[in-house]
């Protein structure tokens, strides 16, 4: 018999109990490791559209248009 058996509401916790080693990949290409709380393989950032240079913000706004 644990402490929380006759609880009725939910345990509160502040952070994760298990935290998942995912792959984080930046929008430059490189890769670091992050922890998460739900299991994924890879995570990948959006680039920045005010960063990027001209030719690649119309290959971004282009592929956001419907066809």
């Amino acid at each position: 018999m644990g402490p929380w058996r006759a609880c009725l509401g939910k345990i509160g916790r502040p952070e994760a109990i298990k935290l998942y080693k995912v792959k984080l990949m930046r929008p430059d290409g490189s890769v670091v490791f992050a922890r998460t709380a739900e299991p994924r393989v890879l995570i990948q950032l959006p680039i920045d559209l005010r960063t990027a240079d001209e030719y690649e913000r119309r290959i971004r706004i282009a592929e956001r248009r419907p066809m």
